[in-house]
């Protein structure tokens, strides 16, 4: 979950996600997986949201590996 809310923030700062807060993320979770929060998602729904946003970071080049 530290790296879903690391990429999250890496976005914010490349001025790709505009809202920073953590009810953005989850809103972006909700969307992915159905679920009302990052906490209450299964391992299969963490890694797709996590391969979700690592993919958004290779299209906009925002560096996953720092």
């Amino acid at each position: 979950m530290r790296k879903i809310v690391a990429l999250w923030i890496s976005l914010y700062k490349a001025g790709v996600v505009k809202d920073r807060s953590d009810r953005a993320l989850q809103h972006y979770v909700k969307r992915m997986t159905g679920v009302d929060n990052l906490r209450w998602c299964d391992g299969d729904q963490v890694n797709k949201v996590c391969q979700a946003l690592i993919e958004w970071c290779r299209r906009v080049d925002v560096d996953v590996d720092g």
